[in-house]
């Protein structure tokens, strides 16, 4: 409880000039800082973690306990960081996915705009392109 208040009135101290963080009517009582950033941080968040699982809901179909053992998955770690699908285990699998998080997320990031845009044209009637053969 100490280190908590300690951390508010240094919260205080730091953005004594801030608006907002000095009460108007002159108490002298802490507030706690704002934790979240807004509605749509939230929103943002939490769309992103469902697409997340969708996708890998689908990537590890016939799979979904043991996700190391998905060839797609393994070919995809092949693919990308050069580990042999066959040498793919689940402790090297967890590695993998700890060690590339941030491009993961990159990834899923690319890959939600995508369906989002693809969402779009949709609604609009856009007819898809012709892939290139």
């Amino acid at each position: 409880m100490r280190a908590i208040l300690a951390q508010l009135a240094e919260h205080r101290i730091r953005n004594a000039g801030v608006r907002g963080s000095i009460p108007r009517d002159g108490s002298n009582h802490l507030q706690l800082p704002r934790i979240a950033t807004g509605r749509w941080e939230f929103c943002h968040a939490a769309s992103m973690i469902l697409y997340s699982l969708r996708f890998f809901w689908t990537a590890s179909r016939g799979y979904r306990l043991r996700p190391w053992q998905s060839p797609y998955l393994r070919w995809r770690i092949e693919t990308y960081s050069g580990i042999a699908a066959d040498q793919v285990s689940c402790g090297i699998f967890w590695k993998f996915l700890w060690q590339e998080r941030k491009n993961i997320r990159r990834f899923l990031r690319w890959g939600a705009e995508m369906k989002k845009l693809e969402k779009r044209l949709r609604r609009e009637g856009v007819p898809p392109r012709p892939r290139d053969r």
